[in-house]
């Protein structure tokens, strides 16, 4: 199995965003996180929560044989969530900054290390990286505690199948000749009842589910800041997408990168959320 990727990245809103993508042997592995904004450190979670998930994943795979993907999928997404709580205890325990210090570099290791992801601007990066530490101190300052949360959605291709997993509202759709269909969404701006949490590890039920796949087949995993549905007044939501990702791979180009610079156009001034996409082509 064959696949072609492409992705775009931007966080320019809120910070929040993270996408991971990484390969072992022949499984294609791609998450996509959105840190809670309401809760201060979203991006400490969304950074956390990808990491966790690939290092769980290559332990279980790498150099293994008869997988279960369905049980390994899953079982990065509880690693995930015992990553958030882990770091809290460490926070939590010591006073001094060096566990701050500590949690800070790691986050700041990963972006570093995936910054050909980003369309944000490397020194804004840098810089809300830094403001995190000062933020983590006034936190523990405040005797108030600390809290960060995040969805996540993950995508394993492996052998005409996609293995996937999703908490809270991350987006998942199968473009298969030419039609869009649904494979995990939830109401925008309905209430999140599934997420990853520094306090539960994991809250609510985690959406694990197998889909097999065609050639010729386009799989979608998106963060809500994506905007799939949006369509101008008195068009139908999800058009304006199906017709850019067509076009865009018709013409050779990146449908990721064309949306991203389409919705860019539409909002004006700048996008209301960040925006993380991920757009894999079965071949």
């Amino acid at each position: 199995m064959n696949t072609r990727f492409y992705y775009a990245l931007y966080n320019e809103a809120h910070g929040d965003d993270q996408v991971n993508i990484f390969q072992a042997g022949d499984y294609y592995v791609f998450t996509v996180a959105d840190g809670v904004s309401e809760c201060e450190l979203g991006r400490v979670a969304s950074v956390l929560a990808c990491a966790a998930f690939e290092e769980c994943f290559m332990e279980r795979v790498v150099g293994q044989g008869g997988v279960d993907l369905e049980e390994v999928v899953a079982d990065g997404v509880r690693r995930a969530g015992e990553r958030l709580v882990n770091v809290k205890q460490i926070l939590s325990a010591s006073q001094d900054e060096g566990s701050v210090d500590l949690v800070i570099g790691f986050v700041k290791q990963f972006i570093e290390s995936r910054t050909w992801l980003e369309q944000t601007p490397a020194e804004l990066i840098s810089k809300r990286v830094d403001g995190l530490r000062e933020r983590l101190l006034s936190t523990r300052k405040s005797g108030e505690g600390f809290t960060f949360e995040t969805t996540l959605g993950v995508a394993v291709f492996h052998n005409y199948r996609v293995y996937t997993a999703a908490l809270g509202d991350v987006e998942m759709y199968l473009l298969r000749r030419n039609k869009l269909f649904p494979h995990y969404v939830t109401p925008r701006g309905g209430f999140i009842d599934s997420y990853l949490s520094s306090d539960r590890g994991i809250v609510g039920a985690v959406d694990i589910a197998v889909r097999r796949l065609e050639r010729g087949d386009v799989f979608i995993l998106a963060s809500d800041g994506a905007y799939l549905s949006y369509a101008p007044p008195g068009k139908y939501p999800y058009t304006l997408f199906v017709n850019q990702l067509l076009k865009s791979i018709e013409r050779g180009e990146d449908p990721a990168q064309q949306w991203l610079a389409r919705l860019r156009k539409e909002f004006g001034d700048g996008l209301p959320d960040d925006f993380s996409l991920v757009i894999v082509k079965v071949e």
